[in-house]
């Protein structure tokens, strides 16, 4: 019943990628394959991800990227499984932060680098390909994700200018942040929002 707050931070400074995939749920955050039934959460979640690649004196041409997701549920954060006569009865707010900083005059970025943030929330569960039957969700659910190339030296957002792909998606519901081909019935819903399933797509 306690809340949940994540914050998860990486920022790489050497020639490593960063790669963050934070999956947080009230009672559970990945439920691989397995069976949840009469469970209830009645905390709130918050989840914060903020990823960053910078090297400090490269100079010339190189291939950096940064992956970042979250997957929030307030009863689990991603589902393969089953979930019956379950709820979720708290808020559920992530928030990621997707960041390359580009430090020196002189350095280059080949065409194929890129950086991604994808967010995947939803009052129940984050992301489901299992089934959920005879379930709820009460809470409110938000999500903000950003995406971007800096300019080390100015602080400027030069994502415009960036030749490889800069990608920011937030896929929300009161339900389920996406459903991948499956179902939930029986009366399965948020009891004060609609159910949705996505995507808000907000490309930097």
């Amino acid at each position: 019943d306690a809340n949940i707050t994540l914050d998860s931070k990486i920022l790489i400074e050497d020639y490593t990628d960063p790669d963050i995939r934070l999956k947080v749920g009230g009672l559970v955050g990945s439920n691989d394959y397995g069976d949840i039934s009469n469970s209830d959460a009645l905390g709130h979640i918050t989840a914060k991800a903020i990823s960053k690649e910078s090297n400090a004196g490269y100079v010339g041409v190189r291939y950096p990227y940064v992956e970042a997701e979250i997957y929030a549920g307030g009863l689990v954060g991603e589902n393969s499984g089953n979930i019956t006569q379950s709820y979720a009865l708290g808020y559920v707010k992530t928030s990621l932060t997707a960041e390359i900083i580009k430090k020196t005059v002189d350095e280059a970025f080949n065409p194929d680098s890129h950086v991604y943030a994808r967010s995947y929330t939803g009052g129940l569960v984050g992301e489901n390909s299992g089934n959920i039957q005879e379930s709820y969700a009460f809470g409110d659910v938000s999500a903000s994700v950003k995406s971007s190339v800096i300019d080390g030296a100015t602080g400027a957002d030069i994502s415009s200018s960036f030749e490889g792909g800069v990608l920011a998606q937030a896929y929300a519901g009161g339900l389920v942040g996406v459903n991948i081909g499956n179902n939930y019935s029986n009366d399965t819903r948020n009891m004060d929002l609609p159910v949705g399933t996505g995507p808000s797509i907000l490309d930097s």
